[in-house]
């Protein structure tokens, strides 16, 4: 394997954990809110918080877990779904264009 395919892989590695551990965490954040009412802050103090305590942060936090979720999962479907292929019809140009052309610019 080549330098780049190598780093390629690694970079796909890598972006497959960071991931699955980003989909794991919020999962467990959005059912530790349903369960026991306490998720994990990002703001201030860092420490498990009830919508009682603090309902800004415990909002803030619910919803970044849901843009982090949504974001991973648009990234999997992005991947998953490759325009690519479909992309070199795009490329080319109309028949009436190209028919159409002064013969100097053929």
């Amino acid at each position: 394997m080549s330098q780049s395919k190598v780093w390629q892989t690694a970079r796909l590695a890598a972006a497959c954990a960071f991931s699955a551990y980003a989909l794991l965490f919020c999962a467990y954040q959005l059912y530790s809110a349903a369960a026991h009412g306490t998720v994990y802050s990002y703001a201030g103090s860092r420490d498990w918080i009830t919508f009682q305590s603090n309902p800004i942060a415990f909002v803030f936090s619910l919803l970044l877990c849901g843009l982090v979720i949504t974001i991973v999962v648009a990234g999997i479907v992005v991947w998953a779904f490759d325009i690519r292929p479909f992309e070199r019809w795009r490329s080319r140009q109309h028949v009436d264009v190209a028919i159409r052309l002064p013969r100097e610019e053929r």
